[in-house]
């Protein structure tokens, strides 16, 4: 039986999961990407809002601006998101959308494109402290691919970032054959929260598992069962996804296996020496340092 047979015989009952897309709520303005000086613009829901203005910080011919989102409640301003010169050069969306159930107000999200090969979209949500007139602004982290939206994905209401997880890619092979389980990210308390393998969203992640099946290839294993496994570990099912790893994975492969064999310095230096590992233990490794359960 081929890595291909075996994946279906497993999970392809996963073809038959309706794709799920999400609900974009609230109010949004796409900004950025200017060649010319622009008046500022707003949106409002409720007493919160979310002002986008720009500052020529390059004049002449080419011409180049900053930008700031200033977030305002009742009219005054409580917090403020600075956008670089480069990433004011591409389009960005400014959401205001209720996320944080600890507060009485929504929150302004704010998703920025680094550009690069592969990379990467920058949110950052700005919420209200809870039982306090003050706000912060939370930033998520880089993540691979376009600004993400948030969005409503399970009906509850609130909207969620859903987000490929960086971990898996470039990890056991080169990008164009990494696969990546999909992270989903929530708000709650001021804090960001990881709630990929929350029942609640056992739709949005069966939704993915039908595009990891149906993608499913013979070559290139290591790479498409590291983000098999740790998907299907989102759905309760890691432990049959790795036995099927060991029935299947490439152990002419190397790619990805060297480590340390003593614990990096803080600084990111190995103080022992580089050893390969057998791609079972080295999976298990990045599985378990990503919050993955899989038994096995």
């Amino acid at each position: 039986m081929t890595l291909r047979e075996a994946v279906l015989a497993q999970s392809g009952k996963y073809l038959e999961a309706p794709d799920i897309e999400g609900e974009t709520k609230g109010v949004s303005i796409e900004v950025g990407s200017i060649d010319e000086p622009t008046e500022p613009v707003s949106i409002s829901k409720g007493d919160v809002s979310a002002e986008v203005s720009y500052e020529e910080t390059q004049p002449g011919e080419d011409a180049a601006f900053s930008s700031t989102v200033t977030v305002l409640e009742g009219g005054e301003k409580v917090a403020e998101i600075e956008i670089d010169e480069y990433s004011t050069r591409y389009p960005y969306p400014v959401q205001i959308v209720e996320m944080d159930p600890a507060n009485d107000t929504p929150e302004v999200v704010v998703s920025t494109y680094t550009g690069g090969a592969h990379c990467c979209g920058v949110p950052q949500v700005a919420t209200k402290n809870a039982g306090a007139d003050t706000w912060s602004v939370v930033d998520l982290g880089e993540f691979d691919g376009e600004p993400p939206l948030a969005k409503d994905y399970n009906g509850d209401g609130r909207s969620e970032f859903i987000v490929d997880d960086n971990a898996f890619l470039y990890t056991f092979g080169a990008y164009a054959f990494s696969v990546a389980p999909q992270v989903i990210l929530v708000i709650e308390d001021g804090e960001v929260k990881n709630v990929s393998a929350d029942p609640a969203y056992e739709a949005v992640q069966k939704s993915w598992m039908k595009q990891l099946v149906d993608i499913a290839r013979n070559d290139y294993a290591n790479a498409y069962l590291a983000g098999y496994v740790a998907q299907k570990s989102l759905l309760g099912e890691g432990e049959g996804a790795w036995k099927l790893m060991l029935k299947h994975y490439d152990k002419t492969d190397d790619w990805g296996l060297q480590a340390c064999d003593k614990p990096l310095t803080d600084a990111g230096v190995c103080p022992g020496k580089e050893v390969t590992l057998p791609y079972p233990k080295m999976l298990k490794r990045v599985l378990r340092e990503n919050g993955y359960k899989i038994g096995g």
